[in-house]
């Protein structure tokens, strides 16, 4: 009889996977941010995680947060692999494996033609070892530091200004279009309605934002003839506005937004790898898949 016991994340254990997070991981986040979470995918209905647990201890974690894709006119469903985290002490035991086997088992029953991932260079091996996932590319970090503006602290500035600013700014209710060139996710309102961090503003010509201490640019609208040089110095007047520290975009390499960050700010902090995994029909084109930083599943 194994000595580990596999549950669903559910309503119910959304504090044990928060406690497993910040034992593991060093989360910070709340009770309340994994249970919005996992209530809502980006196919509606909920997204699947599942908890490990040894007696009572949540010990190990992996999840899968299905997509829909768009290629030459057909729809495929994809599942991204996320929130992999296990107690140090269990992170080579059959406890991490069992959680993984859950998830896979929930992608074929979905019917997903395929799994994707972000990874760090932790995780990447473990995707690659246990879930045989391959690598395709990366996605890469721009950040630009933003000076504080005189007047009201920075604090201050994301407590109280912050809040007022964000309200009063300019939504944009359009259906999204991208700058990317290949394929990807569908971004359609069950998307966007599983993101509800992500606002969708008019200014910059466009442009999917999540506020904070970092300001986070989870996608450039491709639709705009605002050079890109405008859509910064707006972006980091906001950011200065709003009390953040820095402006960050994270940006597949292949993608033209890639290039002209590198031209304009110099060279990109290496991020994520991310890999990918065939589970039903053809190979699928993959040196074209072509994916944001609002399709990254812990945003």
């Amino acid at each position: 009889m194994s000595r580990y016991h596999i549950e669903p994340l559910d309503e119910r254990r959304a504090a044990d996977l928060a406690q497993l997070m910040r034992l593991g991981m060093g989360s910070r986040a709340r009770v309340g941010w994994w249970r919005r979470k996992y209530r809502q995918s980006a196919i509606g209905g909920r997204n699947h995680g599942f908890l490990a647990y040894h007696g009572s201890l949540p010990v190990a974690c992996a999840s899968l947060f299905p997509y829909r894709f768009e290629l030459a006119g057909e729809l495929l469903l994809g599942g991204q692999l996320g929130d992999w985290v296990a107690l140090p002490a269990y992170r080579h035991t059959r406890a991490f494996k069992l959680v993984c086997d859950a998830s896979l088992a929930a992608a074929e029953a979905l019917g997903c033609h395929f799994l994707f991932g972000f990874s760090s260079d932790v995780s990447g091996p473990i995707s690659q070892n246990r879930l045989a996932m391959r690598n395709i590319g990366r996605m890469d970090c721009f950040e630009i530091p933003l000076a504080p503006l005189a007047g009201v602290r920075r604090h201050w500035r994301r407590r109280l200004v912050a809040p007022l600013l964000w309200r009063r700014l300019p939504r944009d209710g359009r259906a999204w279009v991208s700058d990317t060139t290949g394929w990807g996710p569908l971004r359609d309102a069950d998307y966007w309605r599983a993101k509800p961090t992500i606002h969708h503003l008019t200014l910059a010509g466009g442009v999917a934002l999540i506020p904070g201490d970092i300001l986070r640019v989870a996608a450039l609208r491709g639709d705009t003839p605002v050079p890109l040089v405008e859509r910064l110095a707006e972006l980091v007047a906001l950011g200065q506005r709003s009390g953040s520290r820095t402006l960050r975009f994270m940006v597949q390499t292949g993608d033209p937004l890639h290039a002209a960050l590198t031209t304009l700010l110099g060279s990109a902090i290496p991020g994520w790898g991310i890999g990918v995994r065939t589970l039903r029909g053809p190979e699928l084109p993959f040196d074209t898949l072509q994916l944001l930083y609002a399709d990254y599943e812990n945003i």
